[in-house]
């Protein structure tokens, strides 16, 4: 096997990577890349030979066995990665072969595994990586059609005001605000104007639920960006059937307004908006640590369905037996 580090795809490389990942989604029920390395993969673009390495391509021969994409890190945070191994293909060395070229270019490396499959974990085990850090999902069912508990009325402080997202006008606030209330997320601190217009491209984005808390000035203190999925997929029987779901996004409140109860208020905005859809379930995604995101979620009857984990090399740096 071999691998090939690059730093853009080309058309038909980028259309192989989704490819690939699809396929795995539809074997571990569970998508094996984010949706900020998905948008990589189909508009990279741009790539030098100024740039460090992002892309990293294993091939069996011709075959495409295996896909990494490396961010580096900067301003002192280590470098991440994520990978899929084409499930004909798993157990043969191919996962391995694909990191040990990773830790080449990024010795800091840490890995993540989303749904924090049995595959994984043994592999971690086995190559020296420990759990560093979880992203919890957790899940609410919406509306009384599924017996799930009525939303609370939002409650806004006074003076405040609730619209929707305007393309053309709202962009240049948004990212100051998400850049704020943000600030410690080592990935949604760092969107930009670009990332932004990648999102605005996609077939799910819709400004109607894109929700922006105003103060009695005019001036942005929150806002939820609320997503509709499809379908997802079904673990075990591989069909892509279950119905629609949403997404609480993004909440964000700016520090400066922190305290006003603006974060639950614009949650059960967006909520509500996506009950008004005739969805019957919503999802979210929270650090594992961040015990007062959890508190009040938990408080609007989310609870946790599944987990995804980063892994860190163990402290010796050396490969497990």
């Amino acid at each position: 096997m071999r691998v090939d580090g690059l730093f853009q795809l080309d058309d038909d490389q980028s259309h192989a990577v989704l490819s690939l990942a699809r396929r795995a989604t539809t074997t571990d029920g569970v998508t094996p890349l984010s949706e900020h390395v998905l948008l990589h993969v189909r508009h990279s673009s741009g790539g030098s030979v100024d740039d460090p390495l992002s892309h990293f391509l294993l091939y069996d021969g011709t075959q495409l066995a295996g896909y990494a994409h490396l961010e580096h890190g900067s301003g002192g945070e280590p470098a991440t990665a994520e990978v899929v191994i084409d499930p004909d293909l798993r157990r043969g060395g191919a996962g391995r072969t694909l990191v040990q070229a990773l830790l080449k270019q990024a010795p800091d490396l840490r890995l993540w595994s989303h749904g924090h499959l049995a595959a994984a974990r043994a592999f971690a085990a086995r190559d020296g990586f420990t759990s560093v850090r979880e992203l919890w999902r957790m899940k609410r069912p919406l509306g009384p059609e599924v017996g799930a508990e009525p939303l609370p009325e939002p409650r806004l402080p006074e003076g405040f005001t609730a619209r929707t997202f305007v393309e053309g006008q709202d962009e240049d606030a948004w990212l100051r605000v998400n850049a704020r209330a943000f600030a410690q997320h080592p990935e949604q601190g760092r969107i930009t104007r670009a990332d932004l217009d990648q999102r605005f491209a996609e077939d799910w984005f819709d400004p109607d639920g894109f929700i922006l808390v105003e103060d009695p000035h005019g001036r942005l203190a929150a806002f939820h960006w609320t997503k509709v999925h499809a379908h997802a997929a079904t673990p075990g029987n591989g069909q892509p059937s279950h119905p629609p779901i949403g997404e609480v996004y993004v909440v964000g409140v700016d520090p400066d307004y922190q305290g006003h109860g603006l974060g639950t208020a614009v949650t059960l905005l967006g909520l509500r908006h996506l009950e008004s859809l005739g969805l019957a379930e919503v999802m979210l995604y929270v650090d594992g640590d961040n015990a007062a995101a959890i508190a009040t979620y938990t408080r609007l009857g989310f609870q946790r369905a599944d987990v995804d984990v980063m892994y860190s090399r163990a402290a010796s740096g050396e490969p497990a037996a």
